[in-house]
Formats: C-alpha cells, sequence, structure tokens
C-alpha cells in the first residue's frame, strides 16, 4: 500500500505541474496573438486595385513570419496576411482558439488526474491504517 500511497503523490504532482503549465502556455501565446485578416491576391484584384479576396473572417492568430504581414489594412484598421505567402512557404498561422481548447483539455485532464490522485492516497492511507490497527 506504500507504492499506491506513492503513485497518489506523483499522480498528484505531476497533475499540479500540469494545470500550472497549461496556463502559462496559454498566456504566453495569448501574449503574442494579433487579429489578423488572411488576404489571397489575385491578378484581377491588382488589376482593379483591391486588395485581394477576404478568407473568412478576422481571427486572432499567432505569426512568427513577419514577411507574411501585409502594409495595407482593412477600413477598421485590421491588419492583413498574405495567404499566396502562407502557402508559398508552407506556413499555416495557429489559431488563438485552437491554443484556448487544447490547454482546457489539458486543465481538465490534469484536474481529473488531481482528483484521481488524491483518491489513490486516500485509498491507500486508509488501507495502511486498518491494516495497522
Amino acid at each position: 500500500m506504500k507504492i499506491l500511497r506513492i503513485l497518489g503523490y506523483i499522480i498528484i504532482a505531476l497533475s499540479i505541474v500540469g494545470v500550472i503549465g497549461a496556463q502559462v502556455t496559454k498566456s504566453s501565446y495569448a501574449k503574442r496573438a494579433k487579429v489578423y485578416q488572411r488576404i489571397e491576391r489575385t491578378e484581377e484584384a491588382a488589376l482593379f486595385g483591391d486588395v485581394g479576396t477576404k478568407i473568412g473572417s478576422p481571427q486572432a492568430l499567432i505569426i512568427d513570419d513577419e514577411k507574411a504581414i501585409l502594409p495595407e489594412k482593412l477600413e477598421d484598421g485590421t491588419p492583413l496576411i498574405s495567404e499566396n505567402y502562407l502557402k508559398e512557404n508552407n506556413i499555416y498561422p495557429l489559431q488563438l482558439k485552437t491554443i484556448n481548447e487544447t490547454t482546457t483539455m489539458a486543465t481538465m485532464s490534469s484536474l481529473a488526474a488531481l482528483i484521481v490522485g488524491v483518491l489513490i492516497t486516500l485509498f491507500a492511507g486508509s488501507k495502511l491504517k486498518a491494516t495497522s490497527l
């Protein structure tokens, strides 16, 4: 039963590290994220002086390659990202929404593991007391 109790403590410690790690990761990426609009430039758009075709709606993205950011902006000031540049360089921008969902799942899993670790430790502790009586 002592091994079971030690296992419970290890699970508790690792789950606490998991919760803290998920929150640190989430806040780190949130600081780097900005709202961008992805734009695909075509020859037709250039011919008419248009910026390009919007792809989806503006999203909070993490972009590490500054060359992908276009100098133009939308009317509301949203910066533009060149979809052509992203495709040419095989870059897929990371959405903040993805980071939030992933870290939420990691946090919930770590909290579930914490509960299991506490239950294992309590069970092992009660069995140790019962056998020593």
